[in-house]
């Protein structure tokens, strides 16, 4: 299912709605597997920033 594609996270994504829809618990993990590092990501940078913002400069 997965290619090289840009597209590829957004049909997974989108696979995983609708099989939870459905009534399958299956896709969650398809849905967390595209979650997981999209939300390190969140906090890297939210951390970062947080970091920056309260480093004393000088």
């Amino acid at each position: 299912m997965a290619g090289g594609s840009w597209i590829t996270p957004a049909s997974l994504l989108w696979s995983g709605a609708a099989r939870v829809a459905d009534g399958d618990l299956g896709g969650l993990r398809t849905m967390v597997v595209l979650g997981a590092p999209v939300a390190a990501l969140a906090a890297t940078y939210w951390w970062a920033s947080f970091v920056h913002k309260t480093t004393p400069s000088g």
